[in-house]
């Protein structure tokens, strides 16, 4: 995510982006925080942009608004990127590991953020590790 191209038409044709992606540790140089939490969302909101997607969900991490460490400075600077999306957009906050009750939450705020259900178009790639 940290490099544009990477996600370079991944958001063609669909209905929403969801942007989860994060890392919670650094593994220096290739995977930093600024280059996954920040430039990486970055790239997803742009590519979003690119693609006329009518909806954007960014979800960040609890403590992102009152957090002093590099990981929390750098999910509240993806929260303002991804508040910078010129469309519908949500940004929500959540702890932990995906979970059944995460996914019926994240449903609904793609709803709320239109008029009509979202159709998700999943589109699953396998990211290289650095």
């Amino acid at each position: 995510m940290g490099d544009a191209s990477s996600v370079r038409g991944a958001a063609e044709g669909g209905d929403a982006v969801l942007h989860l992606a994060a890392v919670v540790a650094e593994r220096p140089p290739a995977v930093t925080f600024e280059r996954v939490n920040v430039e990486g969302t970055r790239n997803v909101v742009a590519e979003a942009e690119r693609a006329h997607v009518p909806r954007l969900v960014h979800v960040s991490s609890l403590g992102a608004d009152r957090g002093a460490s590099a990981y929390h400075r750098s999910k509240r600077m993806g929260e303002e990127i991804a508040r910078s999306f010129s469309r519908a957009w949500l940004v929500g906050r959540g702890a932990g590991q995906p979970t059944p009750a995460a996914a019926a939450l994240v449903r609904r705020a793609l709803s709320a953020c239109g008029e009509a259900p979202p159709r998700p178009r999943p589109r699953w790639r396998r990211w290289p590790r650095a």
